[in-house]
């Protein structure tokens, strides 16, 4: 390390550097929720209600008869923060996504400083803190994330293990496991990732001057570990649509235990046995048995190989099509994007524990994001972040080389001539230059991360409701909770999930579009109705003509229904009318 970046003085701004980062981040991701009250998506209300009905009733059910259960790992964080926090689970699906994001900004530091110093774990972060894609993933509440904030350290812990390190076991598994039971398909990536990252150093080995080399034990320590989790994950299928791999059919699976996990074994057992010999005599944690890194013109010809390869895969990819919803350059950003490939393509020179993992994450998961292989219209856009995350890594690592490379390049100058020509304090002064030269390349970068990276993404999340809607559904739930015995029922199922957010367990929220569409359907609907002691609210809003294209609304027109009330009628577009209807107790009209 250059002796301008070490000290007490550089540490500490070095740390502030960090935590003014993860300031602008955290700013960037509570924008969203904080200049709208209304939840984006569908998937906050879903986990919202899942979690209060888990701990409504103790139990790990589906939220309907006969349906899935989701993979209830976030649910079981969010209800510990509930419980044992006591946060109120709306504000915490608004929030937690930005906790998360912050999370793991904090991780992304912790990981480059680890391996790669102070000036790696501040760009890092900065790229982190900006990057679209990652600022539209932690303002939602989704398994993916938690993810986010969990990929730091598993990937610091298995690095950690990789080099021998096996009491690190002790955060990579709990991490690793519990991806199982919250989102199985990151599995898969990681255990892409790692396999591609093992190929790497093979062929590009790191420098051991620098940083230990993995061993015989930890990597086979490592490779179980995730094959396990993987297995596990696989074998479970949750059935939940797109948690797990419940979409792939039976020959994929089983090509995927093939090469994930028999492959690895295989693989193994060959290496055991065929350097048995060599690790006896080194000993249980010898290094694997590669030479060291290559030479220069080695070195020169991987480098050009790794072009070619990415430069190839960007002209399949363009002339093919990007998958529906994909578009790197705007979710990631150019700046993020062009430093990472020349990161990479630098990496037999710059190769490091983390630069290795990161690589290996990297080209793992573009032929996911630009070639869908498994033909899911989901998954490369749920994928994009995890090669933003593979990026940034890549972007501090090499960000921090660079910089340290001119800082060396210009204290060897400044020596040189002051070699020629001694005068007093040359000695102090000849590292001024190296400083110089590396805060120049780490504030333009800096500056380049922040001016040419995009803004949020399209404006955001979308949301099916406007404010003034949203508050009208509201007010459904809360008035069906004043009620016993009370039963709502929504034309569309949009409705239904945001009315179901702020209704309790005891009061039903029913999707029952054939009440809208069948005149005997709404008769027998209004018979039984009647006489329940409980009041009933039929709510009309802007998705029911969607769901009921040829919804018939002439028996709410009739005794014993009432209007109840009507809103956000006089609002302007996108606002649209919300009505309620009701049958009081007894078929009584209020």
């Amino acid at each position: 390390m250059p002796r301008w970046s070490r000290g007490t003085a550089p540490t500490l701004a070095a740390a502030a550097a960090v935590a003014a980062a993860v300031l602008l981040g955290v700013a960037l991701r509570a924008a969203d929720p904080l200049g709208n009250p209304v939840l984006a998506a569908e998937d906050p209300y879903t986990h919202l209600i899942l979690v209060r009905e888990h701990l409504a009733d103790g139990r790990l059910d589906p939220l309907h008869d006969g349906g899935t259960l989701y993979p209830p790992g976030l649910h079981g964080v969010l209800a510990a923060f509930a419980v044992l926090g006591g946060a109120d689970l709306y504000p915490l699906m608004q929030f937690g996504p930005v906790l998360f994001g912050a999370i793991a900004m904090l991780g992304t530091a912790a990981v480059l400083g680890r391996y790669e110093g102070i000036v790696a774990a501040f760009v890092g972060v900065l790229a982190v803190a900006v990057m679209p894609e990652h600022i539209a993933r932690t303002t939602l509440m989704a398994p993916t994330a938690l993810d986010l904030a969990l990929l730091p350290l598993l990937v610091w812990s298995l690095l950690e293990v990789l080099q021998g390190r096996l009491a690190w076991l002790a955060a990579a598994a709990p991490v690793s496991l519990f991806l199982v039971l919250a989102h199985p398909w990151v599995l898969a990536i990681v255990a892409g990732g790692g396999f591609a990252a093992l190929v790497l150093y093979v062929l590009f080995p790191w420098h051991a001057a620098r940083h230990a080399r993995p061993t015989l034990r930890g990597t086979s320590a490592a490779m179980a570990l995730v094959a396990a989790s993987l297995g596990l994950a696989a074998a479970s299928r949750w059935r939940a649509s797109g948690t797990g791999f419940a979409e792939l059919g039976e020959p994929v699976l089983g090509t995927m235990t093939i090469v994930v996990i028999a492959v690895p074994l295989l693989l193994a057992f060959a290496a055991a046995h065929g350097l048995w010999r060599r690790a006896r005599n080194l000993g249980h944690d010898a290094p694997v048995p590669i030479t060291g890194p290559r030479s220069t013109d080695v070195q020169l010809v991987g480098a050009a190989l790794l072009a070619v390869g990415l430069a190839v895969t960007a002209w399949l990819a363009t002339q093919g099509g990007l998958p529906k919803g994909v578009d790197p350059a705007v979710f990631l950003g150019v700046p993020i994007l062009g430093i990472a490939v020349l990161g990479l393509l630098a990496l037999p020179r710059i190769g490091s524990p983390v630069v290795h993992a990161a690589a290996g994450l990297f080209f793992a998961t573009l032929p996911l994001v630009v070639f869908n292989p498994l033909g899911n219209p989901l998954w490369p856009e749920r994928s994009v972040v995890f090669l933003g995350f593979a990026a940034v890594l890549v972007v501090g690592a090499a960000t921090a080389r660079f910089a340290e490379g001119a800082g060396a390049l210009m204290e060897l100058r400044a020596r040189s001539r002051a070699a020629r020509k001694p005068t007093k304090g040359t000695a102090r002064r000849a590292i001024a230059p190296g400083a110089v030269a590396a805060l120049f390349v780490v504030a333009s970068t800096g500056a380049a991360l922040v001016a040419a990276t995009p803004g949020p993404l399209h404006g955001g999340w979308y949301r099916y409701y406007d404010a003034c809607e949203f508050a009208a559904l509201k007010a459904v739930g809360e008035e069906a909770n004043a009620a016993d015995g009370s039963l709502v029922v929504a034309g569309s199922w949009e409705a239904g999930l945001v009315v179901s957010t702020f209704a309790t367990r005891e009061k039903d929220v029913w999707f029952k579009s054939d009440v809208f569409q069948s005149e005997a359907e709404a008769s027998d609907f209004t018979a039984w109705r009647s006489g329940e002691p409980g009041p009933t609210f039929v709510v009309l809003e802007r998705y029911l003509p969607k769901e009921s294209p040829h919804s018939d609304l002439g028996f709410l027109h009739r005794a014993p229904y009432q209007l109840d009330h009507t809103s956000c009628a006089g609002d302007p577009p996108p606002a649209a009318e919300v009505s309620v209807y009701v049958i009081r107790p007894g078929g009584r009209s209020a």
